[in-house]
């Protein structure tokens, strides 16, 4: 009698090949190559700020304590301390944040165990891994759609939208769907023995199971490669964009004033005795504080570029809640489109245009045009 073969079944044999499905070499040159390519971009892309941080009169005192600074960092990059003050903001910012985290570090799982040859994406360990990656992209994809409600359905006064704003959340949105699109594809092809596991992946194989072998090999081939240039046009993408708000911010707040009380305002200088070395040098004129967007500090300017646009400011402005034009947001924003607009073009002699009543016309050209200057004009 026919006694089909006994699989291994115990956790400590549960893996998955790595690229069952791309093995040639070719492949591999390819995605490696655009990697590369994505990488120079977004390292460009955060090169080009970090020299108009820098370029900003010194802010001392931004690098002692070092251990009370990361503990800091770790309450309000981490554990988002700060985000986590408004209920509805926290949901979805924490199961985005959190969902990224978890599958950037399956990525690297994944990385190490095929490209360095280091087994470790092997046993309970794998199981682990799958089941927390399911579990967070699931998470993940649900964030972006309370994020897409929040900005296009509830449109509360203080948030304004952009394009580029809809189109990074579809863009993750699409990175989620298409990641567990090729994990139920993988399930289906290769039956994999661990699949339930995969609790989400095994869900959207549902899908496929009537297609045929060659038509889903086919299918999983091209939404590979889909996947992976997404992948590495949001990476490419993130420096130009306000998900760099995740890099400025997490900077910003590790460099965060801790040497005086909050709200105290620095010490400007002796006035008398400015008076008198600008009378001793035959002059009439001497500068305090900020007289143009050159005179902006290197941290006031890592302030302006670490803004997230949530619009907090705006909403608790006695001013504008009065019914008066200025809005503290647009304030910043403005004053940082204008600094990178001058940044483009060396022009950082003159002083920022403030526009208090919301984004304008040459405003929304402007922002469109950035990643286009950054990439196609260098020399700037």
């Amino acid at each position: 009698s026919y006694e089909e073969p006994m699989i291994n079944l115990q956790p400590e044999s549960a893996s998955r090949e790595i690229l069952w499905n791309l093995p040639s070499p070719l492949n591999s040159l390819v995605m490696y190559s655009l990697f590369a390519i994505s990488m120079i971009v977004m390292l460009w892309g955060i090169w080009r700020r970090m020299e108009l941080w820098s370029a900003g009169p010194d802010s001392p005192g931004r690098t002692n304590k070092p251990l009370k600074r990361l503990l800091l960092f770790f309450q309000y990059v981490v554990f988002q301390r700060g985000t986590n003050r408004e209920k509805q903001p926290r949901l979805f910012h924490s199961l985005i944040l959190w969902g990224f985290v978890v599958l950037l570090f399956t990525t690297t799982m994944v990385a190490i165990h095929h490209d360095l040859g280091i087994p470790i994406y092997v046993g309970r360990y794998y199981l682990a891994v799958t089941i927390l990656s399911d579990v967070f992209g699931l998470g993940l994809l649900i964030g972006v759609g309370l994020a897409y409600h929040r900005r296009y359905v509830a449109k509360p006064d203080f948030l304004h939208s952009t394009r580029a704003d809809s189109f990074m959340l579809l863009l993750l949105g699409a990175l989620v769907i298409q990641g567990f699109c090729l994990e139920g594809l993988r399930i289906v092809v290769t039956d994999d023995p661990w699949r339930h596991y995969s609790m989400v992946g095994n869900l959207f194989a549902a899908f496929f199971w009537g297609l045929s072998t060659v038509a889903l090999r086919w299918l999983h081939f091209g939404l590979w490669w889909l996947h992976a240039i997404s992948v590495f046009g949001f990476f490419a993408l993130l420096p130009y964009t306000k998900f760099f708000h995740v890099l400025a911010s997490s900077a910003n707040l590790y460099l965060r004033e801790i040497n005086r009380p909050k709200g105290a305002l620095s010490f400007p200088g002796d006035i008398e005795k400015l008076i008198e070395a600008s009378a001793e040098s035959g002059s009439d004129e001497f500068n305090i504080g900020v007289g143009s967007v050159k005179d902006l500090s290197w941290k006031t300017r890592l302030d302006l570029d670490s803004c997230t646009s949530c619009g907090r400011c705006q909403d608790v402005c006695p001013a504008y809640n009065s019914g008066k034009v200025l809005s503290p947001k647009w304030m910043i924003l403005d004053t940082r489109n204008h600094l990178l607009a001058l940044h483009q073009k060396q022009l950082l002699s003159k002083g920022p245009t403030i526009h208090s009543q919301g984004p304008t016309a040459a405003l929304d050209r402007l922002d469109r045009s950035l990643l286009k200057s950054f990439l196609l004009d260098p020399l700037t």
